[in-house]
């Protein structure tokens, strides 16, 4: 039997000081086993190096991706390959657990779930501000917790992130589940396939894990409309791959819950791209046999009438 409780996998570029913050928010708790894969980094070396001095004489794992393709996937699959622990938790270099953490988790470790969503917070780094990148991920969490109809579904296949979710390793394993090595988007079969490899899944309204923007990050900088379009085109085929494969995998009744529609959106991507990106978008999702319109789409100007209709009843009955 493992020594370890739980592992944590980090994939790391370009970011020591950041890193370090994560490492300081982890601490230094039993039974945790923190592997650090550095994405052959460019920028800070020394710096790196000199948290990799700090944090070496606390066990901590620090590992170098050496798979020839630089993707945070391929760094993540690398710690897959490391791991001891019963459990998984992923964290991005930039990202931090919150104080506490560890005694949240305590809770669950002798859980019989295969998967705990938490609900995470976000910042922004620039200005130290509350971001909004957590918002879709604790609202799935909360319809489950609220036993909403299709919420358990729609937590396990649309919670694309692997952060704030303590994974049982055993269904990784078992499953032969990696993440993608792409450059965007390489979390997202990943996060769809345990999503429907779990037996059972649970959910907590607590916060152990703060997910950060910057307007420097992977995500956030973009040098050009070109640049842009090609992580468009990129996140796509990733999201076309996920289309088909829970469709394979979900029961009819339970496809509605996740179902999604091309024609929008690629009246979006004409707009921002141009006509011929448009209808490229189009192919590319009619290839995957993404529908041009789904139920959703028609009931969604409904769904937000009602939530206007819904506050303002409720703003009046506070008057």
């Amino acid at each position: 039997m493992s020594e370890y409780e739980l592992s944590i996998i980090i994939p790391h570029y370009n970011s020591p000081r950041l890193l370090e913050k994560l490492l300081d928010s982890i601490g230094d708790n039993p039974g945790v086993e923190i592997i650090v894969i550095d994405d052959n980094s460019t920028k800070y070396i020394e710096d790196y190096h000199l948290v990799e001095k700090k944090y070496n004489c606390k066990g901590i794992i620090f590992l170098k991706n050496d798979s020839g393709i630089q993707s945070a996937g391929a760094c993540r699959n690398i710690g897959l390959d490391y791991a001891h622990g019963k459990w998984l938790l992923f964290a991005d270099a930039d990202d931090y657990m919150l104080k506490g953490w560890y005694d949240i988790i305590q809770k669950y470790t002798n859980s019989d779930a295969d998967i705990i969503y938490f609900c995470p917070i976000s910042q922004n780094l620039d200005d130290g501000s509350m971001a909004n990148r957590h918002r879709s991920y604790c609202r799935f969490i909360n319809d489950y917790l609220n036993g909403q109809k299709g919420s358990e579904i729609t937590l396990r296949c649309k919670s694309t992130v692997p952060w704030s979710k303590l994974i049982r390793r055993e269904i990784v394993l078992n499953g032969g589940i990696q993440f993608d090595t792409t450059l965007y988007s390489n979390d997202v079969m990943f996060s769809a396939k345990i999503g429907m490899a779990a037996n059972t899944i649970d959910a907590s309204k607590e916060s152990i894990y703060c997910v950060t923007r910057s307007n420097h990050s992977l995500t956030a900088l973009k040098e050009s409309i070109e640049e842009q379009e090609k992580e468009f085109f990129i996140r796509h085929v990733v999201h076309c791959n996920r289309w088909m494969f829970l469709r394979d995998s979900l029961k009819k009744s339970d496809w509605k819950y996740v179902a999604q529609s091309c024609l929008f959106k690629s009246l979006k991507t004409m707009k921002q791209y141009g006509i011929e990106s448009g209808f490229r978008y189009l192919r590319m999702s009619r290839e995957s046999h993404v529908p041009y319109i789904c139920l959703s789409d028609i009931c969604r100007p409904f769904s937000k009438c009602k939530k206007i209709i819904m506050k303002r009843l409720h703003d009046r009955s506070l008057i």
